[in-house]
């Protein structure tokens, strides 16, 4: 449901900042959204508990406009608790990053021409 992601190493005047200094964050997905505003669904009691976890330990919570609008066909965005989300944002330059990655799953399944059913 929520995917941790490191900020990376950051560069500064001096070098590289220390893996310490290095913040947590997570990326929450649209099940997540859904479960946590869902009293009536089995696993909402996870995702409040997930969600009072982070809170307490100063994780950042990231949640893409994808998921956003994925959220908004079930229910209205008002209903979140959006003060503890940063949004991140999504145009047509972000996918072409993990599609261009060496390995990706995606690439085979694209460049394969289609095989008809009879074949």
């Amino acid at each position: 449901m929520c995917r941790t992601r490191t900020n990376g190493s950051m560069k500064s005047g001096e070098g590289r900042m220390s893996k310490a200094a290095v913040k947590h964050g997570v990326v929450c997905d649209t099940g997540f959204l859904i479960r946590l505003n869902q009293p009536q669904d089995p696993l909402h009691a996870n995702a409040r508990g997930y969600l009072k976890y982070l809170l307490a330990n100063d994780h950042q919570l990231y949640v893409s406009t994808i998921a956003l609008a994925e959220y908004a066909v079930r229910d209205r965005i008002e209903n979140l608790p959006m003060r503890y989300f940063q949004v991140l944002p999504f145009n047509i330059v972000t996918p072409k990053k993990p599609a261009s990655l060496p390995g990706s799953s995606f690439q085979n399944v694209i460049r394969s021409p289609r095989k008809s059913p009879s074949e």
